[in-house]
């Protein structure tokens, strides 16, 4: 029986931490590009990220290729190699990756 390994993928990642008052969203980090272009995006549009100011459960609705997953405080919201993008509970995604250093270069890292 031959075995394979699954291939390294890079992704990049942001916390979300809430909603301000105002019902703006909050990250860990400045707000990236490719998050800033999905918040703006079209509800019904793959790829975007919409505000949910609902009482009883506000956070996000990111719009995956898997369909909509919720993106509560805490948890994150992570974009994979082609753009798409998906929420991560905070022990799912500590089980699946782990931080870059930050002095690796980007064209260093093996796609």
């Amino acid at each position: 029986m031959s075995k394979f390994v699954k291939r390294v993928e890079q992704v990049e990642a942001v916390r979300f931490r809430g909603l301000t008052a105002w019902g703006e969203p909050i990250f860990d980090e400045r707000r990236p590009q490719w998050l800033a272009e999905a918040l703006e995006r079209d509800r019904s549009e793959r790829g975007s990220v919409t505000v949910l100011r609902e009482d009883w459960k506000p956070g996000l609705a990111v719009f995956g290729p898997g369909g909509v997953s919720f993106c509560g405080a805490g948890n994150w919201i992570v974009r994979g190699l082609e753009g798409s993008l998906t929420a991560m509970s905070p022990e799912a995604f500590a089980a699946r990756y782990k931080a870059l250093p930050e002095l690796v270069d980007d064209e260093k890292v093996a796609a």
